[in-house]
């Protein structure tokens, strides 16, 4: 009977080991995941406050909104381009003069109404709404309409940023590998980094 009771009270014993070691382990690895997710939801704060600095610093230098410059940065991320190429093209088309008319083109990106390219870009964009030239200057659907054509244009011409600058400035059957105009543009995202 006494081996019996200590061959029980040995298994109890292990048992209880072997349930500690479990919870322990547990426990760990709870502490170890929560510890990834402080970290995480840190890493996100700091990245949201990097941006948000990065965001208030283009809006001074531009003279811009700060919610333009968050579509600006929304739109480059949607259609995978440098935000830097498109506040670039910005300056260069508008100098960030959301009012910009020079006949031909108009807002921010100066989409061109005298041909089709404004009506062809807004029934991709803004299927459900009404083109009217007007709404060239609402600096928010312009900057829409501008990175959809210069990613649409990118890809026409196999990301060939010259190509791309060149059409978006000179129109799409006039396009030639290099031009003053797309040099301009891409010394000018220099500046946004």
């Amino acid at each position: 009977m006494n081996v019996i009771k200590k061959t029980v009270l040995l298994l109890l014993f292990i048992m209880v080991i072997v349930n500690f070691i479990m919870v322990t382990d547990i426990n760990e690895t709870d502490i170890v995941e929560k510890e990834i997710c402080i970290k995480t939801e840190e890493t996100k704060i700091e990245e949201k406050e990097t941006t948000n600095s990065q965001y208030e610093n283009i809006s001074n230098k531009t003279n811009l909104p700060y919610s333009v410059v968050v579509t600006i940065f929304e739109e480059a991320n949607k259609y995978n381009i440098n935000p830097n190429l498109l506040l670039s093209l910005i300056e260069v088309e508008s100098n960030f003069e959301y009012l910009a008319d020079n006949g031909i083109a108009a807002g921010l990106c100066q989409i061109n109404y005298k041909d089709s390219t404004a009506k062809w870009l807004w029934s991709k964009i803004f299927p459900n709404e009404t083109y009217k030239k007007d709404k060239l200057f609402d600096p928010h659907k312009n900057i829409k309409l501008g990175a959809y054509y210069i990613s649409y244009l990118l890809k026409r011409f196999n990301n060939d940023y010259h190509k791309a600058l060149t059409a978006y400035n000179r129109g799409p059957s006039k396009v030639v590998s290099r031009s003053k105009y797309s040099e301009r543009v891409l010394k000018g995202m220099k500046e946004y980094k």
